[in-house]
């Protein structure tokens, strides 16, 4: 794995973020086979999930904006904020904390972190139509070596890595953070597998369709995006789940000092994960914690 080159930081946008989420969606779609990596078992997930967002989801930012912008405003310094993305499944995340932070008049300076070419790619296509560059870490975030950070965004992420690696990628976010930092973490915890029935996959495989479709999208491409759906919504893509007091103890062990941990909504159906019949709405933890000075 590479890293883009240092000096490739975020420079000044117009206030507005607009997500050119057409375009992003079809360049995943039709790139993911070819950027993710075989053996990360990504590509399904990476070539659906936009598309899902885009045409049945109401193009819908990831859940928790309001709790993730309060701790921006907390985190940032001297009217800036340079902020980590601890992965992100395309640009939702992105597009999200950048309206928190230009709602606040507070200028934004990007970096993100993933393993997946598809979701750097992407990024890379969304900072070019803002006229801004990112920071772009093709890698495994636990070997992230980056300049310091006022605060790390964490979204649904730490269930797609296995047991014995979450303290090694805990770890390597403490690292990143400025002493006084902020973790600003939005996850689901204490939450089992996915069950897969046959039978909404299928409902809601025609009901992605029927949105192609009613988008102008030709036939046999929306059969493609129908069927990469159900490819999606099939597949699991998590480990186990992390009990809140294991990822307590994640966090103790990487300094990091909680502040506060809630479980304010249920399982946002604006996700693309979420299909009706099938899917649970679980409550989600909203965490946030200091990253403490070393001693």
């Amino acid at each position: 794995m590479t890293t883009s080159p240092p000096d490739e930081t975020s420079q000044a946008a117009t206030p507005a973020t607009d997500e050119p989420l057409e375009r992003l969606a079809r360049f995943a779609f039709d790139w993911a086979d070819t950027l993710c990596e075989p053996d990360h078992g990504c590509g399904p997930y990476h070539r659906a999930w936009s598309m899902i967002r885009l045409l049945t989801k109401n193009s819908a930012l990831p859940a928790g904006g309001a709790f993730i912008a309060d701790g921006l405003h907390r985190a940032a310094s001297g009217g800036r904020c340079r902020v980590l993305l601890a992965g992100a499944a395309d640009t939702g995340l992105v597009a999200l904390v950048l309206n928190a932070l230009r709602a606040q008049e507070i200028e934004p300076e990007i970096v993100l972190a993933d393993r997946c070419a598809t979701t750097i790619e992407q990024n890379r296509l969304f900072a070019r139509h803002l006229g801004m560059r990112f920071e772009l870490h093709r890698c495994d975030i636990s070997a992230l070596t980056c300049r310091p950070v006022d605060a790390v965004v964490m979204h649904s992420f730490l269930n797609f890595l296995p047991v014995p690696a979450r303290q090694a990628m805990i770890d390597a976010l403490a690292r990143a953070l400025r002493p006084g930092g902020l973790l600003i973490a939005h996850q689901r915890l204490d939450v089992g597998r996915r069950k897969h029935d046959p039978q909404p996959i299928k409902e809601n495989r025609a009901l992605l369709e029927s949105a192609a479709r009613a988008r102008g999208y030709p036939d046999p491409l929306a059969r493609a995006i129908g069927a990469a759906g159900a490819d999606f919504w099939s597949n699991s893509f998590a480990h186990a789940p992390t009990p809140e007091a294991e990822f307590l103890v994640l966090l103790a062990n990487a300094g990091f000092n909680l502040i506060s941990l809630s479980r304010p909504q249920a399982a946002a159906t604006s996700s693309p994960i979420f299909i009706a019949g099938q899917s649970r709405e679980t409550p989600q933890a909203a965490i946030l914690a200091e990253r403490m000075p070393p001693r």
